[in-house]
């Protein structure tokens, strides 16, 4: 059990440090996606990041009530309602990626009218 949560806190550790690269390492504004559409998906990114990370530090089942640290961050409650909203900002990734895609495919970028598949 406890190999296994290290190698949960290691892979956290590792996310959440591709995301500090990540946001550092920006492109430059209006290239290929607009301001808005850009910080949303960075703004979901960091939520669903932060609360992997949450949840891979307090590991629960929620079932049976059981958890590895007596706290209350490991509540019921806060455990389900972290991962809701993982859930939404993930979809919110997915739901941006795929407009992006369409647009792309469509062979136009609405905001600018530039080709999308150029590098």
């Amino acid at each position: 059990c406890w190999l296994w949560w290290g190698f949960m806190l290691v892979v956290s550790i590792g996310n959440v440090v591709l995301l500090v690269v990540s946001q550092r390492r920006r492109p430059k504004p209006g290239l290929m996606q607009p301001d808005w559409e850009r910080t949303l998906m960075h703004i979901a990114a960091i939520v669903f990041t932060t609360v992997c990370a949450y949840r891979a530090l307090l590991p629960r089942i929620d079932v049976t009530r059981t958890c590895w640290f007596s706290s209350p961050l490991n509540w019921i409650l806060f455990g389900r309602l972290a991962a809701q909203v993982a859930e939404v900002c993930w979809a919110t990734q997915m739901g941006l990626l795929l407009r992006r895609l369409g647009i792309c495919l469509a062979g136009r970028d609405l905001a600018s009218n530039r080709v999308c598949l150029r590098a």
